[in-house]
């Protein structure tokens, strides 16, 4: 499941899930051979990976410590990783001046969290996670909604777009429909 993209486009960040083994992270290159490698391989679940604006950091979740919790690590991997999230964390965003990160601390009706970061050379420092909102969100069960792109945030970091049922609505599942318009902008021109 293609997760996140670099600006220039040379990368492209996966998710991967081999039901014998785990779910992990891989990235295809669109340089000379056009070629998937593995970024985190491990008995672990990694997942939902997003690229900085410069290509030079990946945010993802690992549950390496018995829950998902949200990392930082240089892109290539290199040295350093750091563990962003304090209390689990779920589907990471980057704030596109790289200067925080989102993510909700919980699977379903998580609160969406806030982690400042500052970034010096190869070292990354953090600052304590603070809730910002409940984030509403739904994870619907048998793979209705799946959970691959759960919030959108704006490039300031000020706004949110996230998939929750209607307010008043029984079953989230078959409540509220979505409507989608096509070529909007040629009835903005009239």
């Amino acid at each position: 499941m293609p997760m996140s993209w670099s600006g220039g486009g040379k990368w492209i960040l996966l998710t991967l899930v081999d039901p014998q083994t785990a779910q992990d992270v891989w990235a295809l290159s669109f340089d000379g051979a056009r070629k998937a490698i593995p970024l985190l391989q491990t008995a672990f679940t990694e997942g939902h990976p997003q690229l900085s604006t410069d290509g030079k950091w990946i945010l993802y979740e690992s549950n390496e410590t018995g829950r998902s919790e949200i990392y930082v690590q240089s892109f290539p991997l290199g040295a350093g990783k750091w563990q962003i999230s304090t209390n689990g964390g779920r589907f990471a965003r980057w704030r596109r001046d790289s200067k925080e990160a989102f993510y909700m601390d919980a699977f379903s009706f998580g609160k969406i969290v806030a982690v400042g970061i500052k970034i010096t050379g190869s070292t990354l420092e953090s600052e304590a996670p603070r809730p910002l909102f409940d984030s509403g969100y739904i994870n619907a069960p048998n793979g209705h909604t799946g959970n691959w792109n759960t919030f959108a945030v704006s490039a300031d970091g000020q706004r949110f777009l996230i998939p929750r049922p209607e307010a008043g609505v029984a079953n989230a599942l078959t409540g509220t429909p979505i409507t989608v318009m096509l070529n909007w902008t040629a009835a903005i021109k009239k």
